[in-house]
């Protein structure tokens, strides 16, 4: 549940106004911005979120991990099953020589049974690599939510000159559009290159 509390600088006894009351009182307000380095998502800023969750800003790459970090089952499971995918589908490759071995042999051979490992080899390949692609999907998924939810408390905690001043365009299209690429980001952007990395070494 979100609970909102103004900003220890405009102190007990001045009453909160919203929009509207700004409105009324001529549009001007006499609270003083609070510094740049209080205008956070931990809540110092005009508004503040009871237990907002925190993440690394220090640079792009530490951002993108800690927000990746949140589902490190998905993570585990993308990077087991695609390389279980990979190694069954060379696997495949291997027993697929075995077969045109056993076409040479008098009566066939055993082309049946290793016919049927076969289809169960790749089987297996395509179960595994559908798992990864769903677990990639969860990830950039979930990456894309929690991005959205940090801009929204990033702008709860701006003041009203900070809104009054911006497009509310630009910022849909930060909360949409630019949130959408990090997912295109995860899948299919890390998702093909790992996935083609794993081929190559295995």
């Amino acid at each position: 549940m979100l609970s909102l509390h103004a900003r220890p600088g405009l102190g007990a006894s001045r009453p909160l106004l919203g929009l509207g009351g700004l409105a009324r009182a001529g549009g001007v307000s006499t609270a003083t911005a609070p510094p740049a380095s209080a205008r956070t998502v931990s809540g110092e800023g005009e508004f503040s979120v009871a237990g907002a969750r925190r993440y690394d800003a220090s640079s792009c790459a530490r951002w993108v991990a800690s927000h990746v970090g949140r589902y490190r089952g998905f993570v585990v499971a993308f990077f087991s099953l695609a390389l279980l995918s990979n190694i069954a589908f060379s696997f495949a490759a291997v027993l697929t020589g075995s077969i045109a071995e056993e076409m040479l042999k008098p009566g066939g051979g055993r082309l049946l049974e290793a016919s049927l490992f076969l289809c169960a080899v790749l089987a297996l390949s395509a179960l595994c690599n559908l798992g990864a692609s769903l677990s990639a999907e969860n990830i950039s998924k979930g990456f894309q939510a929690d991005a959205r939810e940090e801009l929204y408390l990033s702008l709860l905690a701006k003041s009203q000159t900070f809104h009054g001043r911006q497009r509310v365009g630009d910022i849909m299209a930060r909360a949409t559009d630019d949130t959408q690429m990090l997912g295109l980001m995860i899948v299919p952007g890390s998702n093909l290159i790992i996935d083609s990395l794993l081929a190559i070494v295995v």
